[in-house]
């Protein structure tokens, strides 16, 4: 999902749909970000919300999570990019269980000091299988 004019206001929740097949698979999900080095900060802290088909809330954190863009002491951007854009996956959870098949949806919002906070180009989720252990 793009962020308009690359700057995530505090109003702006994401939202993105999915369906799950199968209850008995684990999943991970992940964060897709991209962003420049507009961005002011070495991290970005997000809240996410997982609604079930009925618009329950099933899973959320307790406090809003941390994510590294930037190392703190270097200031070198983590994941791949090209001139002054970077993208990154990073994980928010390992081998979840949905109660049941059907749509699910999760809804995430920046919890930064700064409105709008500029330099987040695009964000999206990822939900794909866990690999079973060997």
């Amino acid at each position: 999902m793009d962020i308009e004019k690359t700057d995530w206001n505090k109003r702006d929740t994401l939202v993105f749909d999915f369906k799950i097949l199968d209850e008995n698979q684990s999943y991970n999900l992940y964060y897709n970000l991209r962003y420049s080095n507009a961005y002011p900060f070495y991290n970005l802290f997000t809240k996410y919300y997982i609604y079930d088909s009925a618009g329950t809330v099933i899973k959320s954190p307790t406090v809003p999570e941390d994510m590294y863009l930037f190392d703190v002491k270097t200031g070198k951007p983590y994941g791949k990019g090209l001139g002054d854009i970077y993208d990154q996956r990073v994980s928010f959870i390992k081998d979840y269980k949905f109660p049941a098949k059907g749509d699910y949806k999760i809804k995430v919002l920046q919890y930064m000091r700064n409105d709008p906070l500029p330099g987040i180009i695009s964000f999206g989720i990822r939900v794909e299988k866990a690999e079973k252990p060997q």
